[in-house]
Order: structure tokens, then sequence, then C-alpha cells
């Protein structure tokens, strides 16, 4: 996976507009973008022009609609809909006073403990949850793949009911560990870790295996599955796990730089038949 640049929040604009220009027009916006915000807050893509070039505004229900379509959560959404307030502000005391408010907001999200929230690691409880569920571990995979970042081909390309897609997009959303860019949804730089030993790590083997089962009859050309039972010394059983191990760093490089275009999934197990006595 390649390194994403940082996503521009609501306060680093001194207009709504200004905002949402960056996220409809921008160079990440995707193709049709100013118009699916246009149908998710109920107005005319010509309008919401006028709207970017400031000589009209969203009401604060659309701009409500608007921050719900962009993923907007918490703080965002808080000084997204108080910058829209401000525009429409009809005296300029009430200006000031959602001037005010936006300041100490921004204040707030300026501060290095809320900035370093968003992109800190996953808590424990929570990673645990996230490896003892395949979807999310594909659903959180596949949003890498620029094509698949919409639920719909989500779930055609996993080839499951568009509901468990959206249940574990939602789970994802929740935590912080994607995010939605004018309508099109990616991952965060949300970190998961989940220590060796720990319960949630025996699911997610045991549930890629499942998986690796069902796809035993499938006849596709990359696919490999491979088994042999073996008798060896316990000196070249060691060396057996080097090279497995090996084989293992290799692939984590070459994929690290891959781009983007598959999910695929690879496992490795190597374990004593006899049990010693």
């Amino acid at each position: 996976m390649k390194k994403k640049e940082r996503v521009k929040h609501p306060w680093d604009f001194r207009s709504y507009q200004a905002f949402l220009l960056s996220r409809l027009k921008g160079p990440e916006a995707g193709r049709g973008a100013l118009t699916r915000f246009a149908s998710a807050v109920g107005c005319q893509p010509g309008y919401l022009t006028r709207v970017i070039q400031e000589v009209a505004d969203l009401s604060l229900e659309q701009a409500e609609r608007g921050a719900i379509h962009l993923g907007l959560e918490g703080f965002e959404a808080e000084i997204f809909l108080l910058m829209v307030g401000k525009e429409r502000a009809g005296t300029p005391s009430l200006k000031k006073y959602f001037e005010r408010k936006i300041e100490d907001l921004r204040n707030e999200a300026s501060d290095l403990k809320t900035i370093t929230r968003q992109a800190s690691r996953l808590e424990e409880r929570e990673a645990e949850e996230f490896y003892e569920d395949w979807v999310r571990i594909a659903v959180y995979v596949g949003l890498s793949i620029p094509s698949l970042r919409h639920e719909s081909t989500l779930a055609s390309t996993l080839a499951l009911p568009a509901p468990r897609v959206r249940k574990a997009l939602q789970w994802l959303q929740r935590y912080g560990l994607i995010e939605s860019t004018s309508g099109r949804l990616r991952p965060t730089r949300k970190q998961i870790h989940l220590p060796q030993g720990k319960r949630g790590l025996d699911r997610h083997h045991a549930n890629w295996r499942l998986k690796a089962i069902a796809s035993l009859g499938e006849l596709a050309p990359h696919n490999l599955h491979y088994t042999s039972v073996v008798s060896c010394s316990r000196k070249d059983q060691g060396e057996v796990r080097r090279i497995l191990s090996e084989a293992v760093e290799r692939v984590r490089a070459l994929v690290a730089d891959s781009p983007e275009e598959a999910i695929m999934c690879y496992s490795v197990d190597l374990f004593n038949v006899s049990h010693e006595q």
C-alpha cells in the first residue's frame, strides 16, 4: 500500500465553501463527486456550484446531510455546521457568536492530543473485534483499492449481501479505521496491532483457513494450495521454520509497495503432528 496524503479537515479552511471546493473538486475527489454531493443534500449541481463560488449558501439541513455524506464526525461535523451558520447569520452579533464557537473548536482540534487521536493505534479490545471478523478485514483491505471504494462494488467483489458489508463499514467508521471523502471510502492511518496469544488472533487464523478450504474447489489460476506431512530432524525443523519466515518477510516487502488491484490472502502453517511425551 502506498503512502496517503494528509486529508484536510474543515478547520484547515477559512470558509465551508473552500472546504467543499477541496473535497468535491480536488485531485482526490473522483469523477461525479459534486453531482453525488448535490443529490445527497437535495439541490441541483448548478446551485451547489454557486455555493462553492460563495454567491449562495447551503441551508443548515443541507449542511447536516452534507456532513453525513462526507463522513464528517465529531469536531469535523460541528465546525462544518458552525461555518455554514456563520455565513447564514443575519446580524453582526450572531456572526461574531459563530466565529467565537468556530475558533474555540479550531483550538481544540489543533491540540496535539486531538490531532493524534485520529492517527493513533486501535485499542486492544477493538483490535480483537477487528481480527475476529473476516468480513471487516476483507472490507478494510478492499477499500485500499480505488475501484472498490463503494458499498455496492465491495459487496459484489466479496460476494456478500449489501447489509453485511454495510455493517462492517459502519464498524470500521465508528472506530476511525476508514473515512469518507466526497462519497468515496478509504482507510485512515490508524494502526491496528494485536499482541501474539490474544483471543482475536486465534479466530483470525481459523477464519482465513476456513476461507482457504472454501477456495479449494475454485479453479483460479492464481490460487496455490500445498500440504505435506513429513518426518525430519529437530534441527531441520528449525531450518524449515526459518525458510518459511523469510518467505513471509519477502512477500510482506513485495506487497508493501505493490499497486492496490486485488484482495489476496496468504497463510502459512508449520506444526508438530506428533506430540512430545
